[in-house]
């Protein structure tokens, strides 16, 4: 049984150059991340990451940053790409590489906390519960891939 997007609270897409490319190309991940925008709901991307949301459709007007060899892809998409460790905006949380990781963690959690959202979407006055791999609990992403589970 393929994941229902309802059934998290935050997205995660996972780096990495392989990954996002093979996510971009499949329909049922961009339908998944396009759910989490619709709702409000975070998302954090890193590294290669945004492609799936240019592809996704939800790229343009973003502040974002992005593995540097991509931030042409995020600039013609109509994202405005940002040369920083992790760029934060209405629950999207962005960084460029596996360096910029420990600054971004710590950000997620700030979003799924609710620290950042006095005017964000995410905030929606409802409480989140985190996702890690199929149990509730504090935010680790790299607990959990959608690609292998929206594969099979």
């Amino acid at each position: 049984m393929k994941p229902q997007p309802e059934e998290f609270d935050a997205l995660m897409i996972p780096g990495g150059l392989m990954n996002p490319d093979e996510l971009r190309a499949t329909p049922d991940a961009l339908e998944f991340t396009k759910h989490f925008f619709r709702e409000g709901k975070p998302v954090a991307a890193i590294c290669h990451a945004p492609w799936v949301l240019i592809d996704a459709g939800v790229a343009r007007g973003r502040k974002l940053t992005s593995w540097e060899h991509i931030q042409t892809d995020v600039k013609n998409a109509g994202g405005n790409w940002i040369n920083e460790e992790v760029v934060m905006e209405n629950g999207l949380v962005t960084s460029r590489k596996p360096d910029d990781i420990p600054v971004q963690q710590e950000d997620d959690r700030r979003i799924l906390r609710r620290e950042t959202c006095q005017a964000d979407a995410v905030c929606r006055g409802r409480p989140r519960d985190i996702i890690r791999g199929n149990s509730r609990s504090e935010p680790d992403w790299h607990d959990y891939s959608i690609h292998q589970e929206l594969r099979r």
